[in-house]
């Protein structure tokens, strides 16, 4: 009967050489770093109109301005790009104050639109 093949030597098998492949890293996963926005670089100069109150386990915002003065043409874009924050304070802070000044930038040019000559509220481009 036959060995199927089999080598009939009894001589241990040469090694080949092993060729290394240089890899690419085109399937690797990178981790990319957010780049810093200009919410936190504000609030960390102290340019920002607000602020966080500890009040125990109570966290609230501090306004420095009283929220019908700020200029929101400056400041609302800032307060969205801020709900890009994933750190503490700057997450509570950007989601507090981007909805509380969003309705109130509304209210604002609500009033301002209203105030121009003969304007009326049904003409108004949010009340439709």
């Amino acid at each position: 009967m036959g060995l199927g093949g089999n080598c009939s030597s009894i001589a241990p098998a040469k090694e080949k050489p092993k060729v290394h492949v240089a890899s690419s890293g085109i399937m690797r996963c990178r981790v990319k770093k957010p780049e810093q926005t200009l919410f936190k670089k504000y609030y960390d100069r102290g340019d920002m109109p607000i602020t966080v109150n500890f009040n125990g386990a109570d966290r609230k915002i501090g306004w420095k301005l009283e929220p019908e003065h700020i200029d929101y043409h400056l400041y609302l874009p800032i307060f969205f790009e801020g709900m890009r924050e994933t750190a503490e304070p700057y997450k509570f802070l950007a989601d507090r104050v981007f909805f509380l000044s969003s309705g109130m930038y509304l209210a604002h040019r609500k009033r301002r639109f209203q105030t121009r000559g003969g304007a009326t509220s049904a003409d108004h481009p949010y009340q439709k």
